[in-house]
């Protein structure tokens, strides 16, 4: 294994790149010497123009030969740096595609004019850190099956009708942000066939405040997205998924929370096949659910397609703390509706709790009726909330009876599956 040493200013793409006397002077010059396990230093100082596109393929071996690509402070050409940078450059009038299988690159700006790929589409491992991944045309593409993206930025100089396709079965993106310097438009991400992305602690204030998150699972196909802890544009009025939530992609999931551009600490949306939740701040149960200011609710809104198999739609997991152990608890969720009473067969319960002594084997509850059943009607409840906007308030809630044998987390979600239809759910469990 060996260290390969890259450097614009002073290097030559004749030399050996074994020191910073001899470095290589291109990353390509590198990459045709380069072997699985090698570590290859890049000088903060490097600048690299390409003429047209250029194809790396920089990848190591599993777990024992990661493949290193680290820009560093290389003052006083130090044998071993010590010391990581972020400002080497990579220029391409063209398109830029860095192949990498167990690879992991830190600190270079990638700039393509046509666009930069990362990863390898017949699969790979990879991962960068505080790199630059910029575009002045065409889209910024990761694939493989486990791509890794942390503290990098992204951006295009003119708009786009999508910036980023996601498009390894598993994407990461934590930290950075996006980089709008003309304040174009662009839908910020296509998420592939069954691509599970995560987009987390990002800093997306510069997308235009009407753009949209995702453009679309590609081919309607399956797929999740879960954006959270993010910042979003001031006053943005976008949607989180653009592709209609009405069907037209009945295997795909995808949640905001906790992304706002104000001060809020909240903030649901989740945009599923059979509907969609988001969080409410005006119709709330009186000592419900809240950020310890601000009272809370969950409303889930049905699409006409919603059904009891397969085409539901559901809340996130709440939780609460079990102290009992050994006597019978009941858990509690209220929920309200403008007009309509509903049966167990509309909207239902599952619940988990630990149900047997000396392990944490959870037994799962669930309230609602045998599939061959039309339901009944839920009970009614006497729990106050305001009511604003809602001329005929129905107030019912959902309960499940169960004695637990170890203490720990009981957690519960709401299913619903009478179409198009609005209910508000407290999601402040009460166990008693």
């Amino acid at each position: 294994m060996a260290n390969i040493f890259v450097r614009s200013t002073t290097g030559s793409d004749s030399n050996d790149g074994l020191s910073w006397a001899t470095a290589k002077a291109t990353l390509a010059g590198a990459d045709a010497i380069d072997a699985s396990g090698d570590t290859i230093y890049i000088s903060k100082d490097h600048v690299e123009s390409i003429t047209g596109s250029v194809t790396y393929t920089l990848s190591g071996a599993a777990f024992s030969s990661i493949k290193l690509v680290l820009c560093v402070d290389d003052t006083g050409d130090p044998a071993t740096p010590t010391s990581l940078a972020d400002t080497a450059q990579i220029i391409a009038t063209g398109s830029i595609t860095y192949n990498a299988d167990y690879s992991l690159v830190h600190g270079v700006v990638f700039k393509g004019a046509a666009g930069v790929s990362f990863g390898n589409y017949s699969g790979s491992l990879a991962e960068a850190r505080r790199c630059k991944f910029l575009s002045s045309g065409g889209t910024l593409n990761f694939q493989g099956q486990f791509i890794e993206l942390l503290d990098c930025y992204y951006g295009s100089e003119t708009a786009l009708p999508t910036l980023i396709y996601a498009k390894a079965p598993q994407t990461f993106i934590r930290g950075g942000g996006l980089i709008n310097p003309g304040n174009v438009a662009y839908t910020l991400l296509v998420t592939w066939s069954n691509c599970n992305c995560v987009i987390d602690t990002c800093d997306l204030s510069a997308l235009k405040n009407d753009q949209n998150i995702q453009t679309e699972f590609y081919n309607q196909s399956a797929g999740t997205l879960l954006l959270k802890n993010c910042k979003m544009p001031d006053g943005w009025t976008g949607s989180l998924s653009s592709f209609g939530w009405a069907g037209s992609h009945p295997y795909a999931y995808s949640r905001l929370q906790n992304c706002d551009s104000a001060d809020t600490n909240y903030r649901l949306w989740s945009h599923q096949r059979g509907g969609q939740v988001f969080s409410e701040t005006t119709v709330v149960r009186a000592d419900g659910a809240s950020d310890g200011s601000t009272p809370l609710s969950w409303r889930m809104l049905s699409s006409g397609n919603a059904r009891r198999v397969f085409a539901g739609v559901q809340t996130p997991e709440i939780v609460v703390w079990n102290e009992v152990v050994g006597s019978p608890v009941t858990l509690t969720l209220e929920i309200l509706t403008n007009g309509v009473t509903l049966k167990d067969s509309d909207l239902w319960a599952q619940c988990v709790y630990l149900g047997m002594s000396g392990r944490p084997l959870g037994v799962r509850m669930t309230t609602e009726p045998s599939i061959l059943s039309s339901g009944v009607a839920l009970a009614s409840s006497a729990a106050a909330w305001t009511t604003t906007g809602i001329t005929t308030p129905i107030k019912q809630k959902v309960t499940l009876t169960f004695t637990p044998k170890e203490k720990g987390f009981v957690s519960a979600i709401i299913k619903l599956a009478r179409a198009d239809t609005t209910v508000y759910v407290c999601p402040k469990l009460t166990l008693i």
